[in-house]
């Protein structure tokens, strides 16, 4: 279940962003930052996923690290965000803006924090 809904929200990933980012007009560093982004957000819906399954189970001690999810989220909100987020990041990239470098290293570097303490808050528990 969880590798069907990471593989949808990747899939909604990818087709959004050809159908709003002007993509082919990017830097080849702007594509290896978006690309990035992808590979983040797959792993922090992973992670997500699998702290929910976990917690279908009462002695489960994972917990979410991102405060957006709450220490307990379902799978209804982790799609819902996905989706919020990604539209506003579809409408920053999809903008003629001079800084889309600048905003996807931010993104990156934002993504990576998360992912990084979901990652350490999974290893406690174990």
């Amino acid at each position: 279940m969880l590798n069907k809904i990471s593989a949808l929200v990747l899939l909604f990933l990818v087709g959004g962003c050809a159908n709003n980012v002007p993509y082919a007009e990017w830097t080849p560093k702007e594509k290896k930052l978006y690309q990035y982004q992808l590979t983040l957000q797959a792993i922090d819906t992973i992670q997500t996923g699998r702290v929910i399954n976990c917690q279908k189970n009462n002695q489960c001690s994972l917990f979410e690290a991102s405060s957006i999810y709450g220490k307990r989220p379902s799978m209804g909100k982790l799609i819902g965000v996905k989706v919020a987020s990604n539209i506003l990041v579809y409408q920053l990239m999809g903008n003629k803006t001079p800084h889309r470098e600048l905003a996807l290293k931010f993104m990156n570097t934002t993504l990576f924090l998360i992912v990084t303490q979901n990652q350490i808050a999974i290893n406690k528990s174990l």
